[in-house]
């Protein structure tokens, strides 16, 4: 059985698809030049976002540093920045920030990260945290 909220899914799956698909080669470029960094979970729940592809020393964000400042939904956390390897990644700076970092986390829906230094920010939605969401738990 069908029913009319999966008919108007369905159609508006179909609309929403059309100009996706016309569009798709500078989609594509795009997202190529707004990588989202992953979000990994280390052993101890120790959270980790890294970024692969870069070129590390290019310019002052893909250098490493002892203490950076990253908003998580607002609230300011401690990171340590290191650029090895084309491979840049943040870590939180100390046990008591990735617990915060953690909370942050499965407490809310959504995921905007905000570099302060820098007009650099992420979204992560719902469904791409919770595979993270899932072994914090």
């Amino acid at each position: 059985m069908v029913t009319n909220k999966c008919k108007t899914l369905a159609l508006a799956a179909l609309v929403l698809a059309a100009p996706i698909s016309v569009s798709a080669q500078t989609q594509a470029v795009l997202a190529e030049s707004i990588a989202l960094p992953t979000l990994s979970v280390l052993s101890g729940k120790q959270l980790k976002l890294s970024l692969a592809g870069v070129e590390c020393g290019q310019n002052e964000y893909f250098t490493d540093s002892a203490n950076v400042s990253i908003l998580a939904n607002g609230t300011p956390l401690e990171f340590i920045r290191t650029c090895h390897d084309s491979v840049l990644a943040f870590t939180p700076i100390n046990r008591s920030e990735n617990t915060l970092f953690v909370e942050i986390l499965l407490k809310n829906r959504n995921l905007n990260l905000r570099y302060m230094a820098g007009a650099r920010s992420y979204a992560y939605n719902d469904w791409q945290l919770a595979p993270v969401k899932e072994v914090l738990k």
